[in-house]
């Protein structure tokens, strides 16, 4: 029932570090895969979210990588490198090519699932 959220980080970071987990198991713990029940990509998948605000380049090709029901927006408000007052815009560009359903996801859903968030009618 663990769950981790990697809050003010972004999303460019996980492609590599799932990649370099999956190597490492292989190439320096070949014998002891046998002691984890399942891969480091596949931990990821059951116990972590991540969440992006500024990011252009993710948005448009690591959903797929990362799983869009693990991926959450932010807008870092009030930190000096919030979106704020363009949030909407910058939603807007960087969820552009992504369908309803994906945007959803990513901008409501996910955060009602992870934190058990009441949705309102």
């Amino acid at each position: 029932g663990l769950r981790m959220v990697s809050a003010e980080s972004g999303l460019g970071w996980v492609p590599f570090v799932l990649e370099a987990l999956e190597f490492q198991m292989d190439e320096m713990m070949p014998n002891e895969k046998k002691k984890l029940q399942r891969r480091p990509t596949e931990y990821f998948r059951e116990h972590f979210w991540v969440c992006y605000w500024f990011e252009q380049v993710a948005p448009k090709y690591l959903f797929d990588v990362i799983g869009v029901d693990r991926i959450l927006f932010e807008t870092d408000f009030p930190h000096p490198t919030t979106l704020y007052p363009n949030i909407n815009e910058r939603i807007e560009s960087s969820l552009t090519q992504h369908t309803p359903a994906v945007r959803r996801r990513i901008l409501q859903d996910n955060a009602v699932e992870l934190y058990h968030l009441p949705l309102g009618s």
